[in-house]
């Protein structure tokens, strides 16, 4: 029969002492989980992640996976991504439904056109990466940025919206933000997950100067042979060349350089990239991309008769 143990005073203490390390083991082991909640996923984790969710697009529209802007997007680098040149008609409407209702099982949603107006049209999608959003919403230093949380999900994420404007406009009348600043491209540079230093330089420059003569372009796919060979939408970001060491500029392009080189050296791309159904995929969008800007070129030919 086991034996009633008295406890003595320091035994107490050493209990007491016990239980505050816990706790204070516990919070450790939060903070290092919410610090993992934001980060973007390594290269090998966004192929993991981009296999499941080209299961779901298919090849069609999954090649589009290969490109780097979606890849960081995937990775939670970034809360908004284009994805151009895409041919659309009333049954691939219906189909991308479908798809959102299991793109939501990772925090992922196509944002399309409802609607069109003819039998089918070339337009842009957005893919939206509710763990990007929060990542950004929770490490910028933006005046008035409220934190999002994406468990919430997309319902929550339109009423996150509107808080940022109203609190980024209180920021700027109490003098937070100078006045002259334009929220909407602060938003706009948030929702793409850029560094903040490049967010108000971008701004500043479309007020007071000229892009491409006064600042400089983050390199973040000149290294990678694939990046340049399928590259889309161009994830990269312009700054002030006096802010070339901004720790975050930094950080971020090393991040999203490591990020895509992981990815295109995975097993799963490489052996998707040989896969015949993805080649004829892609050899498709170049032909809607050439047929998109032809038919933009003529509209502006047209408008300047």
């Amino acid at each position: 029969m086991e034996k009633l143990r008295i406890h003595s005073q320091s035994d107490h203490e050493r209990m007491d002492s016990w239980g505050g390390l816990e706790k204070e083991t516990s919070k450790i082991v939060m903070e290092n989980y919410e610090n993992l909640r934001l980060e973007p996923l390594s290269g090998i984790e966004t192929a993991k992640l981009a296999s499941k969710v080209y299961e779901i697009l298919g090849s069609e529209l999954g090649c589009r996976l290969a490109e780097p802007n979606i890849i960081l997007l995937i990775a939670g680098l970034k809360g908004h991504a284009d994805i151009p040149w895409v041919k659309i008609d009333g049954s691939k409407i219906l189909k991308l439904e479908e798809i959102n209702t299991q793109l939501k099982n990772y925090d992922l949603e196509i944002y399309y056109p409802k609607k069109i107006k003819d039998d089918s049209k070339i337009t842009s999608l957005t893919l939206v990466n509710l763990k990007g959003v929060e990542i950004k919403s929770k490490t910028t230093r933006i005046p008035g940025v409220p934190p999002y949380d994406r468990n919430l999900g997309r319902e929550e994420l339109m009423s996150w919206y509107k808080k940022v404007n109203i609190l980024l406009g209180e920021a700027q009348k109490s003098g937070k933000i100078p006045k002259e600043v334009d929220i909407k491209i602060l938003i706009e540079g948030i929702d793409l997950g850029y560094p903040d230093q490049a967010i108000f330089d971008f701004e500043k420059c479309l007020r007071e100067g000229k892009i491409h003569d006064d600042l400089l372009e983050a390199d973040i796919l000149s290294s990678i042979p694939e990046a340049i060979k399928y590259q889309g939408a161009v994830p990269e970001f312009d700054y002030y060349p006096e802010h070339k060491d901004d720790p975050e500029i930094i950080d971020y392009v090393s991040t999203a350089k490591k990020i895509l080189e992981e990815f295109y050296q995975s097993d799963w791309f490489k052996e998707l990239s040989r896969k015949q159904e993805f080649q004829e995929s892609r050899q498709e969008t170049v032909q809607i991309e050439k047929e998109g800007l032809l038919k933009r070129d003529l509209i502006r030919f047209d408008e300047n008769k």
